[in-house]
């Protein structure tokens, strides 16, 4: 029996064995790096408990940000590749490949998603570590404070983890610290104000091993989806959305380990360790001076001998996940050299790029995953066996304990007090000298973190560069929360607000200022008091007046206080508070919008910095504007007194000056100013007056409205993008100046400009993708905020400009939003008087303004003031700028407008103001901007279009009445029109050409000969214009058709941002070009020549409608319809002549004296489009017998390549159009769009 046990006895390894195979279990969401949702790695496997008799008296904890949508890089370099790839592989029948069946009916779980904002697990994931702390710590006591980065994804996380620590909302200050690119150690990102520092560090290494690892995963997915074509970067990014996929879904099917094996998850994970070594570990030199100051200054805080009644016992800090490894490799942690895996000279060598460690300590999995944390833990241990008491020290890394290099002399993995003194200070001793290494060439540099004792940060507000400080300040009104008397703004910064306790000026509920029929009166009394000696008469009658309002309804109206002379005591005017002044209205102008206590006006003070100038006092050139413009008050409606009601609220109040005895006597008031006290306002006036007042400027900024306090984008990425804007974006976008428009004074005025600006630029940067996306998210909300709570400003009209050029499709060629866009602007620049010119108070009394209106005018002061710069002196270089930049605007829009209606047909609306009229000179200035030339010039071509159009009907309209020979009608037109294009050019050609010809850039070469090509359509399609004169312009209007799609072709590479207007323009010439070519008869190549010609212009348009994988342009839709059209028409060429045709051909042969082949009919009339003419050929008389064009052209031209004389060369020879002259394309065809008839084409999609 003995024996048959013991010969048992060797079989049981082998069952255990066995046992321990089968069990094996593997889950790749514990090796995905820096993507992994939070997991605790047990590395080592020590227990997260205090050692016994050790109790935790204090702790500091850095924490990543929880799980988030997804990174921008992974999904600009990973993501959306392989899902756009996935969407366009449509021919695969993916329900019938073996492990990837999924894809059949799988959708990505990132569309327009903020993708680096937090999911709802990561939420969860944060709440639920708060929670964990508390339990973890219950002696100790919460903190007052958790310190972030300014990131909304690291904002939110704190507060969610707030959340889990405490039972209400009202206890913790979350504390957000600028991530800025200057702040030296003394932030949460110094890695960002590291030069050194390279976010870029590790992608050349991670990448070799990349394409080692991913090199039989390939094979075995081409061979399952041959189609497909999978490449190193699908595969790296459909692991990656394993991690991505399950902290927003919960799960994915990419974690499947049928298709991915163990084997390929450890190859990625080891890919991402190679990237994180160089990026932010032991590879880099300047990680462990990047981690130092948070170990150090945490130390300190930890070191100081008891927490002090106002300190913490836990501090909390919020970053991103460069700082944890970097904490991690100043504190010697996870060192791959430091058991015998290499030196510290050779560390590199520990990482192969040719085959995995698996013993190394350096994996990215454990040391990063979504909310990665960081511990440093002082406990005070009593009667722990075998040690003494006192304060011991340890670090924990996801809830492991570390054993701390050179300090293990405590219990566990914990060290004494002195032991921690000695092992922080050789750290220190170490990597000290952040700025050195880093290479700082910035002022104010730091190597020290005190942002947990600073008090300056310490109060719950934000920590932000110097220069931003003068940008917060406290809104008027208090916030939502009955029981906090602070503004909304102070409220989401967790601030006390700060205002002074004494405003300077009127206070609420003394009135020392007419208003309503009061104000009337005056000014009534006034401009008679004005007319001199001889204006008695004209007193009496206002004391007249006075009597006949005064009984005419007195339940009417509540009257707001005594009507008051002008022989009263002195009124002072208004004090204006700080940077406001009150100037004198012109008559149709409002009252400023700062008449109310309650207006936030904003500080503009530092305007006048911005320009590198000193602001000078202006009281006393204030004071001579008010006289000089009350003597130019002229009272409109005096003789209408409800006209002159509705005017009461829109007239000037005017500081009463010496008032004459007998004025006093003549109005009946001798009161003296005690008998005058002013009532108090009633409420349903206050209404009634609010209600006639004119628009006011409404700016649209806020916390809730601004990209940057969202979270959207940095105010780094936010120079960048306007930097990129205004150096690439420019030259078609007009009406900006570069050096106004600023990130910073762009966003005090108008979070709809800086977004659209910042989105607009976004949508051309290749790697900008996921963040173009939110912009562009935000732009539409912003949108439909400006328009729901009525926002106006110069700076809002700009943001329409901005976004018209580049919107995205609608759902019909008709549906886009830029028509509606331009009418929103226009309307809006009228309220704003933008309109207007500019002429002083001054000018306007003396005269000699010639025929210019006072109704045209605004007073420079005034339309400053209007915009909220009182303060600021219309003749200093700010106050010219900012003046000049409401004629800008008004420019621009008009030439946006004009563009718009001459590419989609419409009819012009934005008006030609005396402005436009004498703009020609107004690119000429010290202050221009250098593509004010370019805007003007378009401004002069589009403005005097209008005088040549008229021109050219005339002369049509009068050859009808007086029978005139319609040839040399043609040749008057002609002349005409080259005359106005020979004169324009000749004045603007060297100003804005480039290049020794001083030719034109290729956008104004596209946008000047659309114009002529508009032109020569509105010839050849009007109705009274002669057969000779639709016959001549034929071969002119193709020749400019033509030039447009060649200008296009040849200047490719200057229009990627081509704006949609421009793409409307080309498929117009195309389809005008089409048109004519169809009607040329013979078997000339011209035809065929013409058609290659619009498909190379074709491929242009779709080529810069994907410029970027996220651009979407309008061109590429209008590029794909244009090929369409094209295939088409040559389809219907080759068409056999129907029988029906034959006799219409016949009858046209004999009916003209040219000698022609009989043709089949024109086929393009089968092309369905609606172009307001008669779709069959008709017969015409022709004058002069030319040679047979059927024998020119035996070989098609590639007309791209021609010079233009040389186009104008093989067109001139074109004598003969077919058709009727009626059926051309035209701009102004009323019915806008019909000449792309986007219903004759079934193939192009429904």
């Amino acid at each position: 029996m003995a024996l048959r046990r013991l010969a048992t006895i060797p079989f049981l390894p082998l069952c255990a064995a066995a046992s321990l195979y089968s069990s094996y279990t593997f889950d790749p969401l514990q090796h995905l790096g820096g993507v992994a949702p939070y997991f605790e790695p047990q590395d080592p496997p020590a227990s997260p408990s205090p050692p016994q008799g050790c109790t935790p008296s204090q702790a500091a904890y850095l924490v990543r940000h929880a799980a988030i949508f997804a990174n921008d890089y992974d999904l600009d370099t990973y993501l959306d590749p392989f899902i756009s790839k996935w969407q366009n592989h449509t021919a695969i029948d993916w329900s019938h490949v073996p492990a990837l069946s999924f894809l059949a009916s799988w959708t990505p779980p990132l569309s327009d998603a903020e993708s680096e904002l937090l999911t709802r697990a990561g939420k969860l994931e944060a709440t639920q570590l708060g929670t964990t702390l508390s339990f973890r710590y219950p002696g100790l006591r919460l903190p007052q404070r958790v310190w972030t980065s300014s990131a909304e994804r690291t904002y939110q996380s704190a507060k969610s983890l707030v959340h889990g620590l405490e039972l209400d909302d009202s206890t913790i200050n979350v504390v957000t610290i600028f991530e800025s690119k200057e702040a030296g150690a003394n932030s949460l990102t110094p890695y960002s104000s590291c030069p050194a520092y390279r976010a870029s560090a590790g992608s050349d290494q991670a990448a070799v091993y990349m394409a080692r690892f991913t090199k039989p995963v390939r094979a075995r997915l081409n061979a399952l989806a041959p189609g497909f074509d999978f490449t190193a970067e699908d595969v790296y990014g459909m692991m990656e959305m394993c991690g991505y996929e399950t902290v927003i879904r919960g799960s994915s099917p990419f974690c499947d380990l049928g298709l991915f094996t163990p084997d390929d998850w450890l190859g990625w994970e080891y890919t991402a360790d190679v990237q994180y070594h160089y990026n932010v570990g032991y590879g880099n030199d300047v990680s462990g001076y990047i981690g130092m100051p948070w170990l150090n200054a945490t130390a300190h805080l930890l070191l100081s001998p008891e927490s002090s009644p106002d300190g913490q016992d836990i501090y909390v800090s919020f970053t991103h996940r460069e700082l944890p490894p970097t904490v991690l490799v100043a504190s010697g942690l996870f060192n791959n050299s430091a058991w015998g895996g290499g030196t510290a000279d050779r560390i590199n060598d520990t990482m192969p790029l040719d085959r995995i460690n698996y013993g190394r300590a350096w994996k990215s999995s454990h040391v990063l995953p979504f909310l990665t944390n960081v511990a440093i833990e002082r406990l005070n241990c009593t009667g722990s066996y075998g040690f003494g008491d006192g304060d011991y020290y340890r670090v924990l890394v996801n809830s492991a304990p570390q054993a701390l290099p050179d300090c293990n002399d405590g219990p566990g993995t914990s060290c004494s007090r002195r032991g921690f003194q000695t092992y922080v200070q050789d750290r220190v001793d170490r990597f000290s000298g952040y700025s050195q290494r880093c290479g700082v060439k910035y002022d104010n540099s730091t190597d020290v973190l005190n942002i947990y004792t600073d008090p300056a940060v310490g109060n719950g507000t934000r920590l932000v560069a110097k220069r931003s400080l003068c940008k917060i300040k406290c809104e008027r009104g208090k916030s939502k929360d009955e029981d906090d008397d602070r503004c909304q703004r102070c409220v989401l910064l967790g601030s006390d607000c700060v205002r002074p306790a004494f405003h300077v000026g009127r206070r609420k509920g003394v009135k020392n200022k007419r208003t309503g029929l009061e104000k009337a009166l005056h000014l009534v009394e006034e401009a008679a008091r004005k007319s001199g000696p001889e204006g008695s008469e004209a007193v009496q009658a206002v004391s007249n007046l006075k009597a006949l309002l005064g009984t005419a309804a007195p339940d009417t109206c509540p009257r707001t206080g005594a009507l008051r002379s002008s022989t009263g005591a002195s009124q002072r005017p208004r004090s204006a508070p700080s940077g406001q002044i009150h100037v004198a209205l012109l008559p149709d102008q409002l009252e400023h919008a700062s008449s109310s206590d309650e207006e936030d006006v904003f500080d503009h003070g530092r305007l006048e910095q911005d320009f590198g100038l000193l602001h000078e006092s202006n009281a006393s050139h204030a004071s001579r504007e008010v006289a000089a413009a009350e003597e130019s008050l002229a009272i409109d409606d005096a003789e209408n007194p409800l006209q002159l009601l509705a005017r009461a609220s829109d007239l000037h109040v005017s500081p009463p000056t010496a008032s004459r005895p007998e004025a006093r006597r003549a109005s009946g008031d001798t009161a003296g100013p005690r008998s005058r006290r002013p009532s108090k306002p009633d409420g349903r006036m206050s209404e009634v007056e609010r209600y006639f007042k004119l628009s006011k400027f409404s700016l649209d900024v806020g916390p809730d409205l601004d990209p940057i306090d969202l979270g959207l984008v940095t105010e780094d990425e936010a120079e960048s993008l306007f930097g990129f804007f205004h150096q690439s974006l420019a030259h078609t976008r007009w009406g900006l100046d570069p050096l106004l428009y600023t990130v910073s004074f762009t966003r005090a005025r108008s979070a709809f400009l800086l977004t659209s600006i910042a989105a607009a630029a976004a949508l051309f940067m290749p790697a900008a993708s996921a963040l173009s996306k939110r912009l562009s998210n935000h732009c539409r909300t912003l949108f439909e905020r400006v328009i729901a709570h009525r926002y106006r400003s110069v700076e809002i009209v700009l943001a329409f400009l901005v976004n018209v050029p580049w919107m995205f499709p609608g759902k019909h060629s008709m549906e886009d939003d830029t028509c509606w866009s331009v009418s929103l602007a226009t309307t809006m620049a009228i309220d704003l008087s933008l309109h207007k010119t500019l002429v002083s108070v001054g000018e306007l009394r003396a005269g000699g303004l010639g025929h210019l209106s006072r109704a045209d005018c605004i007073d420079p002061a005034l339309a400053l003031s209007l915009d909220g710069f009182a303060d600021v002196e219309p003749g200093s270089e700010a106050g010219r700028r900012l003046l000049r930049r409401r004629e800008r605007c008004w420019i621009a829009l008009f030439v946006l407008e004009r563009g718009m209606c001459l590419a989609r047909g419409r009819t012009f609306t934005v008006p030609i103001t005396p402005t436009l009229r004498a703009c020609d000179q107004w690119h000429l200035s010290d202050i221009a901007d250098t593509m004010d030339g370019h805007l003007v010039s378009t401004a002069v071509l589009r403005r005097d279009l209008d005088t040549l159009f008229t021109s050219i009907r005339a002369l049509c309209d009068g050859s009808q009445e007086m029978l005139a020979d319609g040839s040399a009608v043609a040749i008057s037109i002609q002349m005409m029109i080259e005359q106005f294009f020979n004169d324009w050019h000749a004045k603007w050609g060297i100003s804005i050409g480039i290049g020794p010809q001083h030719g034109l850039p290729p956008y104004v070469q596209i946008l000047v000969t659309h114009t002529r090509l508009s032109l020569y359509s509105s010839v050849i399609n009007h109705p009274t214009a002669p057969t000779e004169v639709r016959r001549f312009f034929h071969s002119a209007g193709l020749s400019s058709a033509l030039n447009v799609m060649r200008a296009a072709i040849q200047g490719e590479k200057q229009l990627t941002s081509m704006p949609n207007n421009t793409a409307i323009m080309i498929s117009f010439a195309a389809c005008f070009a089409l048109r004519l070519g169809g009607l040329i008869s013979g078997n000339s190549s011209l035809a065929p020549s013409i058609r290659t010609l619009i498909e190379e212009a074709a491929d242009v348009l779709e080529r810069i409608g994907c410029v970027t994988r996220h651009r979407r342009g309008m061109s590429a839709l209008y590029g794909r319809y244009l090929k369409c059209i094209v295939r088409k028409a040559a389809s219907a060429r080759e068409t056999p002549t129907t029988t029906h045709e034959r006799p219409l051909t016949t009858t046209m042969t004999t009916t003209t004296t040219t000698t022609t082949t009989t043709q089949p009919a024109a086929p393009f009339a089968r092309l369905d489009f609606a172009v307001g003419g008669a779709t069959s050929r008709g017969s015409h008389a022709v004058v002069t017998t030319y040679a047979d064009p059927g024998t020119m052209w035996s070989e098609p031209m590639q007309f791209s390549t021609m010079s233009d004389d040389q186009v104008v060369e093989t067109l001139s020879r074109v004598h003969e159009f077919d058709g009727d002259f009626h059926t051309c394309p035209s701009w102004n065809d009323t019915a806008a769009l019909d000449w792309m008839n986007w219903s004759g084409m079934p193939e192009f999609g429904s």
